[in-house]
């Protein structure tokens, strides 16, 4: 079977709802190709997700576990940046500088850091692992390998089947961002839910 774009701008019941449908489909071995133009979507509907280049195909990385080595984190050379107050990011021949805390999220593509403010995306020279030491202190979270979020622009957090979660951010357009199952219990106890 063949969908394409099928949660684009629908509701979270209707969302909620093919998440089912998959489920499912994958329970009775039925293939399922799920199209869409957005990594949030492909993340949050698939267990294996590939993003479409010029001329191939390459695995997007879907969180699985533990997102740093053990030397990164023992690694003492690595600083921790807590006076950093601006975020620097290019935009064609300037450099813009963001205060983290007018920052919704943050996003990996192609493994370069992407930050996203107010809908509009700006890239940025360096990884999302960097970004994840010095924007710590700013209440920012790795909910995902590849998404760090601001939690205070956290507005909601969506189950949408037993291991499939979303945090839906307060921004225009209501930006919804995975959650890794691994990262569900944590994020609860930051909110105080448990």
């Amino acid at each position: 079977m063949i969908f394409h774009e099928p949660v684009q701008g629908v509701d979270v019941n209707t969302t909620n709802s093919f998440i089912q449908l998959l489920q499912r489909l994958k329970a009775c071995h039925i293939p399922v190709l799920v199209l869409v133009s957005n990594l949030e979507h492909a993340i949050m509907l698939g267990d294996v997700a590939y993003k479409l280049h010029q001329h191939a195909l390459s695995p997007v990385e879907m969180d699985e576990g533990e997102d740093e080595t053990k030397e990164e984190a023992d690694d003492p050379g690595l600083k921790r940046h807590n006076n950093l107050f601006k975020i620097p990011a290019k935009v064609d021949d300037k450099v813009i500088l963001f205060d983290p805390l007018e920052i919704d999220y943050m996003e990996s593509q192609d493994g370069k850091a992407m930050i996203v403010v107010n809908d509009q995306t700006y890239a940025m020279d360096t990884t999302l692992s960097e970004m994840e030491k010095q924007l710590e202190v700013y209440g920012f979270y790795r909910c995902h390998r590849s998404y760090i979020v601001n939690l205070q622009k956290v507005r909601e957090i969506i189950t949408w089947s037993k291991n499939t979660y979303s945090l839906r951010i307060d921004n225009k357009s209501q930006s919804t961002i995975p959650l890794s199952r691994t990262k569900i219990q944590d994020i609860q106890e930051k909110f105080s839910l448990k």
